[in-house]
């Protein structure tokens, strides 16, 4: 395993376009970010915004515009793929149809062989390429599949023998670019555990893409986010999930989506607009003092609304309701702010009908207020 550093990365591509009117597009910009030995780091952001162009830097498919990328103790930036001991598993499976399982494992390591390039499986023994496939086989459980060709295995099986072929060669660093989004739920959450329990046993220093929020909150050590090429937050998964550093990171994490709406701050620490009036914790007072008489952005998750059947923060009318069995998730209007829809998460759903009209409280402390011009965030809560 090796720890892999970013230092100053930026990607840009040429646009199409004549030869006297080139234009460029900066995929992602001065990206610094470091990834222990061992760790699983989780990198996560919305379509486009970056995250498999930076594992393919790191994979060596690609190469930056600027920076350096160091993997153990070697400038990368020039080395072959196969030189930096690097495996990548894709969203497709990419597996050679015509040849078995076996032989889709076994494929890599002996171009490895020949090439002089081969590596331990272990830092104890080294095992031939018969024993390495078994024991990778063994590990993931697909030891009855090797006879077998892709055609003839499930979706699931097909992302084990991907995870085989990448870890036979005991890569320094593990890189997975969405590679459960083709699988079923339930498939889903299967392979992601199998995943981190296989990165545990191997402590292999593992990189891994996703758009899918229960990937990012259960599987990584940490989770990178990153909005329009730029690297915005690195924390815990529950760091950033309470204490998200701007809006973007806000928006992101958590699902359903937190729930927004512009507020104005009052000199009393009362945040109001036309559907509520709420007062704000006092212990907040010195961070929104010179914020006192502006707007502000409010964010409050659909788990810190509680329904009052007598009285509360907010008159709201259901427009929709989701039932997924213990919970339900209400999907409301705020009375007064006919654009502004918020979602509800509750046990209370079936008590409910399309079109009532309820009262809503905010837990205050769960409050989150983003600067309506930088979209930062003016209060850390402490407590989390």
């Amino acid at each position: 395993m090796a720890k892999v550093v970013l230092e100053k990365i930026e990607k840009v591509f040429a646009r199409t376009g004549n030869s006297h009117n080139t234009r460029y597009n900066k995929i992602l910009d001065a990206i610094d970010l470091t990834v222990e030995e061992g760790e699983f780091l989780v990198l996560v952001g919305p379509s486009g915004c970056g995250k498999s162009t930076l594992l393919r830097l790191i994979a060596g498919l690609d190469k930056p515009s600027a920076g350096q990328i160091l993997i153990g103790d070697r400038l990368a930036n020039n080395l072959s793929p196969r030189e930096r001991q690097v495996a990548m598993v894709f969203q497709s499976y990419a597996l050679y149809p015509h040849l078995n399982v076996y032989n889709n494992i076994a494929f890599g390591l002996r171009r490895l062989s020949q090439s002089g390039y081969f590596w331990r499986f272990n830092n104890k023994q080294r095992l031939d390429i018969d024993q390495q496939i078994h024991a990778v086989a063994s590990m993931l459980q697909i030891e009855p599949l090797l006879n077998r060709k892709p055609a003839q295995l499930s979706g699931g099986q097909k992302q084990r023998v991907a995870l085989a072929r990448a870890i036979s060669h005991s890569p320094q660093v593990f890189l997975l670019d969405e590679p459960l989004s083709n699988l079923d739920a339930q498939l889903r959450g299967e392979t992601r555990s199998q995943i981190v329990n296989l990165q545990k046993k191997l402590g292999v220093t593992t990189i891994y893409v996703t758009h899918d929020q229960v990937e990012a909150m259960t599987m990584g050590n940490r989770i990178a986010v990153l909005n329009s090429g730029v690297l915005q937050q690195v924390d815990s998964p529950l760091k950033i999930y309470n204490n998200p550093v701007n809006r973007s990171v806000a928006e992101f994490i958590g699902s359903p989506m937190m729930n927004f709406i512009t507020i104005d701050i009052q000199g009393d620490l009362h945040a109001v607009n036309r559907s509520f009036n709420i007062k704000l914790p006092e212990s907040w007072k010195s961070n929104l003092d010179s914020f006192q008489g502006s707007k502000a952005t409010l964010g409050i998750r659909s788990e810190d609304l509680w329904i009052d059947p007598t009285g509360g923060d907010i008159k709201v009318q259901i427009e929709n309701i989701e039932l997924l069995g213990a919970d339900a998730f209400l999907f409301v209007r705020l009375l007064g702010e006919n654009d502004v829809v918020w979602q509800v998460r509750t046990t209370l759903g079936n008590l409910f009908n399309t079109g009532d009209i309820i009262w809503v409280n905010i837990v205050r402390e769960r409050i989150h207020l983003f600067d309506l011009r930088t979209a930062q965030t003016l209060v850390k809560k402490q407590k989390y």
